[in-house]
């Protein structure tokens, strides 16, 4: 029997177990991406979301998770094999916890960033006028969201300066 066929049918048992297994295999540092890729397709959220967050996923694996799923599109943010064009499909959100992730992700582009930027103070704007007693804590959350992401703007430009 080829490595091809043991491979398959190793994957055919994973099918057959329980999602807790299929969990495991998902979010394991060791998992193949030919496996991840495969687990991609679970139709179980929390089988994609460990896919989702496992950096060994390769981002053909990535592209067939459901991105409708809020924590699959949080778990995509944060990693960094997710696709510039992922990122800015996912940011374009008024989620700020994806925000939030987008930002803390290392190869989230300067233009993503400066996007979550605007949309934060759009965002911040648009409901002090409808709303003038935003409560403290919901302004206090979204400047802090927007300060990390010009800490890590910041930063990449001076990266950049000194390549």
């Amino acid at each position: 029997m080829g490595k091809g066929r043991l491979l398959s049918n190793f994957i055919t048992s994973i099918y057959g177990s329980n999602i807790r297994e299929r969990e495991k295999i998902a979010c394991a540092e060791t998992t193949s991406a030919i496996l991840l890729k495969r687990l991609a397709k679970d139709s179980f959220t929390a089988v994609q979301y460990w896919v989702a967050l496992n950096h060994n996923s390769p981002t053909s694996a990535l592209n067939n998770l459901n991105m409708s799923l809020p924590n699959v599109r949080r778990a995509l943010a944060r990693n960094p094999n997710t696709s510039h064009a992922m990122l800015s499909d996912i940011s374009s959100t008024t989620d700020f916890r994806i925000y939030m992730s987008v930002a803390q992700n290392p190869n989230t582009p300067l233009t993503i960033l400066l996007d979550i930027y605007d949309m934060i103070i759009a965002a911040e704007r648009e409901e002090n006028s409808i709303y003038p007693a935003v409560s403290e804590e919901i302004i206090r959350e979204k400047a802090i969201v927007a300060e990390k992401i010009i800490i890590k703007m910041r930063k990449k430009l001076a990266e950049r300066e000194l390549s």
